[in-house]
């Protein structure tokens, strides 16, 4: 099954960015905070807040949560409402990885699972039921 690793390069997202789960807090929490890291502004709160805007309505045909969740795609994000929480989201997969982000600005929250394996159904069990511990 490694043999398929191979063609990782051409399907690198994000122009082959790698990231390990240090660099992935640090990222939620630059979403999450004013667009500073480490007291140094990276971007405008103005600019976080037109990343994050719902733009276009994701349907049914997609996932069937859709309308559900208010489901809309952003600036490379996806954003949903569950129990009238606005959530930001992204996902990642890859042969033999997956990878998600949930964030849920207004709490200041989010959660980053990465993890080794083929589970998408996993990771976004895993990653809303961590949501839902933090916001206990």
């Amino acid at each position: 099954p490694w043999g398929r690793l191979q063609y990782l390069e051409p399907l690198a997202p994000a122009g082959g960015i790698d990231a390990d789960i240090a660099d992935m807090a640090a990222y939620a929490l630059l979403q999450l905070g004013d667009g500073r890291i480490a007291g140094r502004r990276l971007l405008s709160a103005a600019m976080l807040a037109e990343l994050q805007r719902p733009e276009i309505a994701v349907g049914a045909d997609w996932t069937p949560a859709a309308e559900r969740e208010n489901l809309h795609y952003a600036l490379g994000w996806f954003t949903a409402k569950v129990r009238g929480l606005h959530l930001v989201l992204h996902n990642g997969v890859n042969p033999g990885f997956r990878a998600a982000i949930l964030l849920a600005p207004a709490a200041g929250a989010g959660v980053v699972v990465l993890s080794n394996g083929e589970s998408s159904r996993f990771t976004d069990a895993a990653t809303r039921g961590l949501l839902d511990q933090v916001l206990e």
